[in-house]
């Protein structure tokens, strides 16, 4: 900057003009001016790293409350299944039969076409169910557009898996039920031998 102001002088002859001029005073650096920039500075400085760990603490929280949503729903469904194969056992023993009518029977009870059960959890709890004899839907409260009970349902090669080969319960919150969205519960029943008979399923549409 000073030697801009000095050429820009001796261009248009400043000296020859201001030679006779008096010095009053000075004006005096802006001290004020120059601390308050830095000040400024070092509050950017240190309120970028606070706005950042707060960014991060939220979508931690966020993360963290899901995550704690997501184990809830999955006891709620286990309860479910619970109560469903606890009804079962309660109704009398016996072992999982499907007739040669493709009624499924346990004991001497009939399970097909039974649903009071289910349409009951249906009402109080707002969670689905469905009992499968192997991968074939035998009874559920889960119903089509006109609020007829279903008589198909879909099971994936995952779910037959973990559940129907290997014997294990499986939790998802992407489950497909006719293009709606649902968390899900499975869970296998077994037989007196300890065989495995089909499976009970839990599920909640993820909208609600």
């Amino acid at each position: 900057v000073d030697k801009a102001v000095i050429t820009y002088g001796v261009q248009h002859k400043i000296k020859e003009q201001v030679i006779n001029y008096e010095k009053i005073d000075e004006i005096p650096f802006d001290y004020i001016r120059k601390k308050v920039s830095i000040v400024v500075k070092l509050i950017g400085m240190s309120v970028l790293p606070v706005l950042l760990l707060g960014i991060i603490l939220s979508i931690y929280g966020v993360h963290s409350l899901q995550e704690k949503l997501k184990s809830q729903i999955n006891s709620g469904l286990e309860s479910v299944t619970i109560t469903i194969a606890g009804s079962y056992d309660a109704a009398g023993e016996g072992d999982f039969i499907q007739l040669e009518s493709g009624n499924v029977i346990k004991g001497m009870t009939v399970v097909s076409g039974k649903y009071d059960l289910y349409d009951s959890i249906k009402k109080n709890s707002q969670t689905d169910a469905a009992l499968f004899f192997g991968d074939k839907l035998v009874v559920t409260s889960l119903t089509d557009e006109n609020d007829d009970h279903l008589t198909e349902l879909s099971i994936s090669d995952k779910v037959k898996k973990q559940v129907l080969e290997d014997g294990n319960t499986y939790f998802s919150q992407n489950i497909d039920i006719n293009g709606e969205r649902y968390f899900g519960y499975y869970m296998p029943i077994e037989n007196e031998d300890g065989s495995i008979a089909g499976m009970i399923f839990a599920g909640k549409d993820a909208k609600s």
